[in-house]
């Protein structure tokens, strides 16, 4: 059972200035519910409280967050592909030559892949020491006069120190340092095999530290070390 009450023509004081008045549509009691409609106006402006939020529109919401974390996944990938670069990454001392690991030290790939130690001086040819082609011993210096200063050093022609893989040529019975049959090498560079020529291993972006060792995009040679 409910009981029902009709107020027509209330009014109701909301502030010190202005009455409001107020119509109750109706007001139904039970013992399961209560309704209640009210209806406001000041004869001025009308109050919209609004319409409540949908459920469904504050589920839209968090869908859009969820998306977020589609990002955050994306990223997870990438990060997967990257350790698996890793995976096939030469240990320390070697570097990646034709798909195969091999020494710094190693004769063909001195330093840098390619970089033959055995095309440079006589015989043999030079043997790679720390990433670096030396003579070894004194005939791969080319003529009888010329001297390995040091199993780790550089030729010496006619007295005088040659530059890092440099040989001895004889030219017109002179015995002068050659950087590969050409010119000598001028103060602070390196003879190369590959690339060939004279470098500057301290400062050359191309060559840094070691014949053919390049740094990568955005780095710069310093004191032999890409920064």
């Amino acid at each position: 059972m409910s009981v029902e009450h009709e107020l027509l023509g209330r009014s109701l004081l909301v502030s010190p200035t202005r009455l409001l008045p107020l119509r109750v549509s109706r007001i139904v009691l039970g013992a399961s519910s209560l309704v209640m409609m009210l209806g406001c106006t000041n004869g001025f402006n009308s109050f919209d409280f609004g319409e409540p939020r949908d459920a469904g529109t504050s589920s839209g919401g968090t869908g859009g967050t969820g998306g977020t974390g589609g990002n955050d996944a994306t990223g997870g990938a990438a990060g997967t592909g990257g350790g698996s670069g890793g995976m096939n990454a030469c240990p320390p001392g070697e570097q990646s030559c034709g798909g195969s690991c091999v020494a710094f030290d190693d004769r063909r790939n001195c330093g840098a892949c390619g970089n033959d130690c055995t095309q440079q001086g006589f015989g043999a040819g030079f043997v790679c020491e720390s990433g670096h082609c030396v003579c070894g011993l004194s005939p791969r210096c080319g003529d009888t006069e010329a001297v390995c200063t040091s199993n780790l050093g550089p030729c010496a022609c006619g007295g005088a120190d040659c530059r890092p893989g440099e040989a001895c040529v004889d030219r017109g019975g002179a015995i002068e340092c050659s950087c590969n049959g050409g010119s000598a090498c001028g103060s602070g560079e390196t003879c190369c095999q590959t690339p060939d020529g004279c470098r500057d291993l301290d400062a050359d972006d191309e060559n840094c530290g070691r014949c053919g060792n390049a740094c990568s995009a955005g780095r710069n040679c310093v004191d032999g070390a890409c920064q």
